[in-house]
């Protein structure tokens, strides 16, 4: 990634994930390339400043899905780790986003369902996803990673997502991209992504957004 001056400010212009929409609610939303999407969006996205009603939302919608996760224990045996433009769902956010800037998500399926897992400034959001906005947060996406070969508990999860819920959003520090690489390590993901360091995750979770669309 070059000298040191340049790994930082390339560190710093990735993760910006800021939330574009509430976790309420399961029906998909596009989202606008800037500006605070609908309440109602499950597109994982970015837009601009931490809102305490949409932070407490989400802690809301995270603590009730991490207790049923916790209460109802089963088995997780594949998880995506997904790389995207921030700030929208563009085809014009998507290639402008080589340039720098991006975010990073994780996509959990138990079989009949999918959930969106990612960090944003607003805090940890976990949300059940419907068909229709699953496909969505694949549209100008590029899949990082797939975890299929071994099995995690639903419990073990909820208490990883609560002791994340903690800790502040850092945009040098703790950002998305931060997010769901500490889950690949503490999970034990094989591969040298997760045996290759930080700097060498973020620079694949930018260098792999798309910079065309079909």
């Amino acid at each position: 990634m070059g000298s040191q001056s340049s790994q930082v400010s390339g560190l710093s212009a990735l993760g910006s994930s800021t939330l574009g929409s509430s976790a309420m609610g399961t029906a998909p939303a596009l989202l606008p390339v800037l500006g605070i999407a609908a309440v109602g969006s499950t597109v994982s996205s970015s837009s601009g400043g931490g809102d305490p009603d949409i932070t407490e939302r989400i802690k809301h919608t995270t603590d009730q899905l991490t207790a049923r996760w916790k209460n109802r224990e089963f088995e997780i045996k594949h998880v995506e780790i997904w790389t995207r433009a921030a700030q929208g769902s563009s085809a014009a956010v998507a290639k402008a986003a080589v340039g720098g800037i991006c975010h990073t998500f994780l996509l959990i399926e138990t079989g009949p369902s999918t959930f969106l897992l990612e960090r944003l400034v607003e805090g940890v959001r976990f949300v059940t996803l419907t068909d229709e906005a699953v496909e969505e947060n694949k549209k100008w996406a590029k899949r990082m990673h797939l975890a299929d070969n071994m099995t995690i508990s639903s419990k073990d999860i909820a208490k990883w997502i609560e002791e994340k819920q903690s800790s502040p959003y850092s945009l040098l520090g703790n950002n998305c991209i931060h997010f769901a690489y500490q889950f690949g390590v503490h999970f034990k993901f094989s591969g040298s992504l997760f045996k290759s360091g930080i700097v060498h995750f973020f620079g694949r979770a930018r260098s792999e957004i798309p910079d065309k669309t079909d």
